[in-house]
């Protein structure tokens, strides 16, 4: 049988608690101790202006960052025929994301809560050519040898590729065009004798991502 408190170590329970630190909850505006608030290092005293007990999200939204970094997946990404392309933040063409302030590939991610992990000096790449594809099935983990191969055998791009049919000064003002919402896309195509699809993949920077 549990034992009741006597009224003086109840008086010291009450004495102890009023000696703590307090805030006024902002919502229901009590006065509460520390302790019935959960933590932010950016509010005062460390702690939020709302208390647990009238704080909307009562806990952790996600488990752990792998958790969060999945969710967000599923949110920034869609179906693009057998890709699933990325379409969140771009860096020079290619999927990222923040992570702990810094900006990660994507791929690697993938590669390396799905497949396995992988050293520094290993780029991973997409065998479908698809530079905003982040499906797992279409990621490549390369050595430095394979990929020094692929960069020599790679042809290259804008227009020191003998087969472009545009130059950086046409894209850029396709881009500019589109964006007035004067033109359309088949209306830029025909003026600049590409297809339609072309245009499409210009205006959402899937080609010619190195031109701003």
């Amino acid at each position: 049988m549990e034992e009741r408190k006597s009224r003086y170590e109840l008086f010291m329970e009450e004495e102890a608690r009023k000696s703590q630190p307090t805030k006024r909850c902002s919502k229901c505006g009590e006065v509460k101790v520390l302790s019935e608030y959960y933590k932010h290092k950016r509010h005062l005293h460390g702690v939020r202006s709302v208390c647990k007990a009238c704080s909307p999200s009562r806990g952790r939204k996600y488990k752990n960052w792998t958790d969060r970094f999945w969710k967000d997946f599923h949110k920034r990404t869609r179906q693009a025929e057998s890709c699933i392309e990325w379409t969140g933040m771009v860096q020079d063409g290619r999927p990222v994301i923040q992570k702990n302030y810094k900006l990660v590939s994507v791929r690697r991610i993938v590669y390396k809560l799905s497949i396995g992990d992988l050293s520094d000096d290993m780029p991973v790449i997409t065998t479908c050519r698809n530079k905003l594809c982040v499906r797992q099935l279409h990621l490549k983990a390369l050595n430095k040898e394979e990929y020094d191969t692929l960069l020599r055998n790679t042809p290259p791009i804008g227009e020191l590729n003998g087969s472009a049919k545009l130059t950086e000064m046409q894209v850029r003002a396709i881009r500019d065009l589109y964006e007035t919402k004067r033109w359309t896309q088949q209306s830029l195509a025909t003026r600049y004798g590409v297809s339609r699809s072309v245009v499409g993949s210009i205006v959402r920077r899937e080609y010619w991502t190195h031109v701003e």
